[in-house]
């Protein structure tokens, strides 16, 4: 049957130890591994304490539980019911022959039509797997674009709903001393308290796109800790009514790899861990990931589970993509792209299990350049403050309401709903040292007034700062990967857009503000009014 059989198992059943030896002595010369037993009883008890073969060949005479008994317990056990069974028999009687099984084969028969048998049972489950595959991965992209369109419209109102909340607590100090006492902590309580609501909501969203991103390979900077943590609360929900979730970290160096893909592969091995648990024994599972650092200064995660366990012969098998686990779950097609992303970084991930103890996923990877620029390390605000001319455009009203709260008091800001109507005050010879910019926008997006700048006005074109609830469609992805303009996501840190508006402004007027600094010195100095 060729390299094709290498490492699978067959499990036989035959009472007639002379047919026994005799098969299994033909599909071990074909590369399979074959564990034969005496009658369906003992085959049963093997399934159930771990052997988990990829068809079963059984006879259907056989003392103690014969073929017809053995297939009603097995079609009664989740976990067995997807073993695909090859039935033997002598018995050539409408009854044998109508046996619950992929195939039938009469007794007494030639070893290619045995093989011919199993081979065909073998394909059609391969098939299947592949088709499995094909339509688990047709989901993910579907559930990723629709994460992503979920955060997009989750994020703009929450961009509204963080930057008001920010500027009732600014207003809340600015009239401290009007209010009754003890008024003011009431007050400063409530808006604390929806402040965190919202960064939950935030986390939570951000969480979900980031993992949405799966179709590019977008490279950064990252601390693991806290990847780690967000792929925890991602699949926190799968350990939950399993078993308890303890992450434990220990120091760990930054690693350079993309965030979206890394932390898929996070997930999937706390999923997997989750899915190994018995839920009978919720009380006292656990799965427990540990960060730390190895003696050659890698970066390594360890994703332990007190589930079931591998033998040896399923440990070698757990990233082949076809490989299923017992309850028939695609688990192999799961793992196999963990081990393609880790790889891909320049990492390893391997697999220790002991059956009935449990299992545990150890992924290294190589610590990030030490030269490596931190992801999201934004540049500190200069101090002083010069009053610049912003633009803000965004086709939500209470977005821009919110932005004309945050910055008026610091610069002279314009808010336009769409970029159509940014052109045209742009071409009535306006000009700005800030323009925040929504990047999908209906009808003209923001990238799109991004390109028509370039061409009449570059300089504005440069002055562009993106802003974005969820850049799910791919032009979107591959525009952010492209541009140099500064972007940043919804909702935002006040502080954080404030001190990068400043430093845009600075960018922009530093040099007229220094040159107008000079000219009063030189005025002072010679008496001389410039």
């Amino acid at each position: 049957m060729g390299t094709a059989t290498q490492g699978r198992r067959i499990l036989l059943v035959e009472d007639d130890e002379d047919i026994r030896q005799e098969i299994e002595e033909l599909f071990r010369e074909d590369g399979f591994d074959v564990l034969g037993l005496r009658n369906g009883r003992e085959a049963l008890d093997a399934l159930r304490h771990g052997t988990n073969p990829d068809l079963i060949l059984l006879d259907l005479r056989t003392p103690i539980m014969d073929g017809w008994e053995f297939r009603v317990e097995q079609k009664r056990d989740p976990s067995l019911a997807a073993i695909p069974v090859v039935a033997i028999s002598a018995d050539g009687s409408p009854k044998a022959a109508a046996i619950d099984a992929d195939r039938f084969v009469e007794k007494p028969f030639t070893a290619d039509q045995l093989r011919s048998a199993v081979g065909e049972v073998l394909h059609h489950q391969e098939v299947e797997r592949a088709q499995r595959a094909v339509e688990q991965a047709d989901r993910m992209a579907s559930l990723g674009l629709l994460a992503g369109s979920i955060a997009h419209e989750i994020n703009n109102p929450l961009a509204c709903v963080a930057g008001n909340l920010e500027f009732v607590a600014a207003e809340l100090r600015r009239l401290s001393g009007e209010l009754p006492p003890g008024r003011l902590g009431d007050l400063e309580h409530v808006v604390a308290e929806a402040r965190e609501a919202g960064d939950r909501v935030r986390r939570a969203v951000r969480d979900l796109a980031t993992f949405s991103r799966l179709d590019r390979d977008r490279r950064e900077v990252l601390e693991l800790r806290i990847l780690v943590d967000m792929a925890a609360g991602v699949a926190g929900a799968e350990v939950r009514h399993r078993g308890k979730l303890v992450v434990d970290h220990g120091p760990v160096p930054r690693i350079e790899a993309d965030a979206a893909r890394l932390g898929h592969v996070l997930v999937n091995l706390l999923v997997t861990a989750a899915h190994a648990l018995d839920e009978e024994r919720a009380p006292t599972n656990e799965v427990h990931v540990v960060t730390g650092t190895d003696a050659d200064g890698a970066a390594v995660i360890e994703v332990h589970d007190t589930g079931r366990g591998h033998d040896p012969d399923e440990v070698g098998r757990l990233f082949d993509p076809f490989y299923t686990d017992r309850a028939g779950a695609p688990t192999g097609l799961r793992l196999s792209v963990c081990k393609g992303v880790v790889e891909s970084l320049g990492g390893t991930i391997d697999v220790a299990s002991v059956p009935g103890t449990g299992t545990t996923f150890r992924v290294r990877l190589p610590a990030a350049p030490a030269s490596s620029p931190q992801a999201g390390g934004g540049q500190a605000a200069p101090e002083g403050t010069i009053r610049g001319r912003i633009l803000v455009v965004d086709d939500e009203p209470m977005v821009l309401a919110s932005f004309r709260r945050i910055l008026a008091r610091e610069h002279d800001v314009t808010s336009v709903g769409s970029a159509e109507e940014a052109l045209r005050l742009l071409d009535a010879g306006a000009s700005f040292d800030v323009i925040l910019c929504d990047l999908m926008m209906p009808g003209t997006s923001g990238m799109d007034l991004y390109e028509r700048l370039r061409g009449k006005a570059p300089d504005q074109a440069e002055r562009m700062v993106f802003m974005t609830g969820g850049a799910f469609t791919a032009r979107a992805r591959s525009f952010l990967d492209q541009v140099k303009n500064p972007w940043f996501e919804k909702p935002f840190d006040v502080s954080k857009l404030m001190g990068l508006v400043e430093h845009r402004v600075r960018a922009s007027r530093g040099w007229r503000q220094q040159l107008s600094d000079r000219l009063a010195r030189l005025g002072q100095q010679y008496g001389v009014p410039f």
